[in-house]
């Protein structure tokens, strides 16, 4: 995110410089995320097969108004998805369809963070859930809430 000029400003319009609250009762939570995302080889799931479905069939004509152009997994296990938008669409337009589409795969816990680069709009998400997903082929085995599925993704557009 871009600082504003003045470091009181939260951002670039704000004018009180300051909000009615802040935000500890889920300090805890955004910090357990953050703790298992640390993990070694948290990343759990085969993107291939619990990912990729959901996503191509979010971006189905009339879905999210989104097109998936590109899928691929790094070997450090992100998926990273790349996606178009129509001409023209506003920047909340398209925040409104990356988050639609994030739904399809996000699980109990997430982080979502989004930045422009360029004339690109990156959102970079983590997700965890303590057992299997009921919708995924990941189902017909049954859950072991020992483990944990998670995935690391961005999504460009």
């Amino acid at each position: 995110m871009t600082q504003p000029a003045d470091a009181r400003k939260r951002w670039d319009t704000d004018e009180r410089y300051g909000g009615v609250a802040d935000a500890s009762a889920f300090a805890a939570e955004i910090a357990e995320l953050a703790s298992l995302a640390r993990r070694p080889r948290w990343v759990a799931e085969d993107p291939d097969v619990h990912l990729i479905p959901h996503l191509r069939d979010a971006t189905k004509p009339g879905q999210t108004g989104l097109r998936l152009l590109q899928a691929s997994v790094s070997q450090d296990g992100v998926l990273t998805v790349a996606f178009e938008h129509a001409p023209g669409a506003s920047r909340r337009d398209i925040r409104r369809q990356a988050w639609a589409l994030l739904g399809a795969i996000a699980e109990t816990m997430a982080s979502v963070r989004e930045r422009r680069v360029g004339g690109r709009v990156i959102l970079s998400h983590a997700s965890s859930i303590l057992t299997l997903c009921a919708s995924c082929p990941c189902s017909r085995q049954p859950p072991r809430s020992s483990t944990r599925s998670a995935w690391a993704t961005n999504l460009s557009a």
